[in-house]
């Protein structure tokens, strides 16, 4: 994993990927609104409208948490890379506990959209 993103043609493909994700959010986030219309308010209280509502709060916390990752390896990596002495180590605690709490969610997505695919399938 590097800490500086978007450097090489490879991170050109991650970040692809990246507005990938945003733009399958905000297309999850129209559906979600689009079958509170024709289904109305009680469509949230089924299972379906549940998970539907979990993946896109996880989908806006994955993209804060990405914002922050990034914020944070700007804003704390050159003072880490400059303070490093012989006898002194930098603490890159804060960027590894957002880099965990990313692919922590990143796996929850995954997971979710999965039993999304497979009813969908199911369903055919």
């Amino acid at each position: 994993m590097q800490l500086i993103s978007f450097v090489g043609l490879l991170d050109i493909f991650n970040l692809i990927f990246a507005v990938l994700t945003l733009l399958f959010a905000i297309y999850f986030f129209i559906v979600l609104l689009k079958d509170l219309k024709y289904f109305g308010w009680p469509y949230l209280f089924t299972f379906w409208g549940m998970l539907d509502l979990t993946i896109i709060i996880l989908l806006i916390l994955l993209i804060i948490t990405a914002v922050i990752r990034e914020i944070a390896v700007h804003i704390k990596l050159p003072g880490l890379v400059q303070n490093i002495d012989d006898d002194k180590y930098g603490s890159f605690d804060m960027l590894a506990l957002t880099q965990k709490l990313f692919y922590g969610i990143l796996g929850v997505i995954l997971i979710l959209c999965w039993i999304k695919v497979i009813k969908f399938f199911a369903m055919c």
